[in-house]
């Protein structure tokens, strides 16, 4: 018989092995509690005029049709925690069109989390760089609407040629997570597309959480590209890997996620859209525009205790580098609109800003109205200010005079004067399977009792513990 002795001593030389090559997750997560606005901005894909759709925008104040980078550094504010960060982060806005055609906005849930993982890759090596100065990219396509890849992913270790693609990798890039958490987590990503409404409602009791991974290899020498995404690329395994020939430059691997309380929609007619006019969830993409005060966020990169894998929670208040701000003066930070935007109805709306038509597919989306299409009649609502926080008013699924009525009443929410509902999460590294962030947060919000809506939309206190895990081991 063999000695047991000597199988503890193997199956501790054991443990320490995996300790040493299971991947590590060292990165912080820059909260943007507060919506700069929503409006059709977008100064990458379509500088000095209005976009084609409306985006969600958080981060520095001065970001305009066409901000240039000392534009960006000298505003007055920005609505995400670091300062040092002046930044700007957007994505489409979510959408619910009620069964009489009438366009809604989902409130999110805390804003906009944007992570930044800053660790070497640990089988290639290669140095994390930080984003240089006025860098620009886009992830993921507005105009897709289909998914090529085999469905559900294989195992990473079970990826071919195929699966590896830029085009690949970019489908793998996007997730839209159902949370629900009295049930176990799904897995980061592990869906790529935006799943119907009947499951959501039945499954999905706290809202889908729209997930987004950046390219993190850059050819090191453009800031930008003619499309926006060619400059950089995706290494082989999404997140982390071997970068393309081309691409020798590793960058921190970016991650959005938002928060949609989809939920508040459960039972009522009609169905999910984003505001590029995609029910599908394919053509769900993001935009980030550099604009870090010089040196700061290389020195975070840089910092040993900032950057230490297995005893971070992802927090920026865990690292000295960063100078931080509370969640209110976040929540109050907002973006000059463009004067041509000033006027444009944005909630509430028979049609989506920029006229844009719900295309579903599987084909890819046409840029502006589909040919032959029958635009519905103009609302009647009276004009709102784009760059106001939407509030969480009751879904209206009656009379569109119904609808403005209910979109009059959402403006004067103190949601929109400073004091709205956020939820945060925190995350750590669980043990061996560093691969698995936990949350658990509880953030209480003050809102005037007077105020407070009826019905499904009271606010009520989240205590948040949905799971994140990036990637399989």
């Amino acid at each position: 018989m063999a000695n047991p002795r000597v199988k503890l001593k193997i199956g501790t030389v054991l443990l320490a092995f995996l300790l040493m090559t299971v991947p590590a997750q060292a990165f912080f997560r820059n909260l943007c509690h507060g919506e700069l606005g929503n409006a059709r901005v977008d100064p990458i894909v379509a500088p000095g005029e209005p976009s084609q759709h409306l985006h969600v925008l958080f981060g520095a104040s001065n970001i305009g049709f066409d901000p240039t980078l000392e534009e960006l550094l000298d505003s007055n504010c920005t609505s995400c925690m670091v300062l040092q960060d002046k930044s700007v982060y957007w994505a489409p806005r979510m959408y619910f069109q009620h069964a009489n055609g009438t366009f809604q906005i989902i409130p999110t849930s805390g804003g906009l989390t944007a992570y930044y993982f800053t660790e070497s890759d640990l089988v290639y090596k290669d140095p994390v760089k930080a984003f240089p100065q006025n860098f620009r990219m886009v992830a993921g396509s507005p105009f897709k609407r289909t998914f090529y890849g085999p469905t559900p992913d294989p195992p990473t270790s079970e990826w071919t040629a195929s699966d590896m693609t830029q085009q690949s990798l970019m489908e793998k890039a996007l997730g839209f997570n159902c949370l629900n958490y009295n049930a176990p987590p799904e897995a980061s990503r592990e869906y790529h597309y935006l799943r119907n409404k009947t499951f959501l409602d039945a499954q999905c009791a706290d809202g889908v959480r729209a997930e987004l991974m950046f390219p993190s290899c850059w050819n090191g020498k453009d800031l930008d590209s003619a499309n926006h995404s060619t400059h950089v690329a995706y290494p082989d395994g999404v997140q982390t890997g071997k970068c393309p020939d081309g691409f020798p430059v590793r960058l921190p691997a970016m991650f959005f996620e938002t928060i949609y309380q989809t939920n508040l929609f459960a039972g009522v007619d009609g169905e999910f859209a984003f505001s590029n006019g995609d029910p599908t969830g394919y053509g769900y993409h993001g935009d980030f525009m550099c604009a870090w005060d010089d040196g700061v966020l290389q020195d975070v990169i840089d910092t040993p205790s900032c950057n230490l894998p297995n005893q971070t929670s992802g927090n920026v208040g865990d690292c000295s580098v960063f100078k931080l701000q509370g969640v209110n003066d976040g929540t109050t930070c907002k973006m000059e609109t463009p004067e041509a935007l000033q006027n444009e109805q944005v909630d509430f709306v028979q049609q989506l800003p920029g006229n844009v038509q719900v295309q579903s597919g599987p084909q890819s989306a046409t840029v502006g109205p589909v040919p032959g299409a029958t635009a519905p009649p103009a609302t009647s609502s009276p004009s709102a200010n784009s760059t106001e926080s939407p509030s969480p008013a009751v879904p209206t699924p009656g009379p569109t005079a119904e609808a403005s009525a209910a979109s009059s009443a959402a403006t004067q929410s103190p949601c929109t004067s400073g004091s709205q509902r956020t939820i945060t999460s925190s995350y750590m590294a669980n043990g061996v399977n560093v691969n698995m962030i936990l949350i658990e947060e509880v953030v209480t919000v003050t809102v005037s009792d007077d105020a407070n809506p009826t019905g499904p939309f009271n606010r009520k206190r989240h205590v948040h513990k949905h799971g994140h895990q990036f990637g399989r081991l």
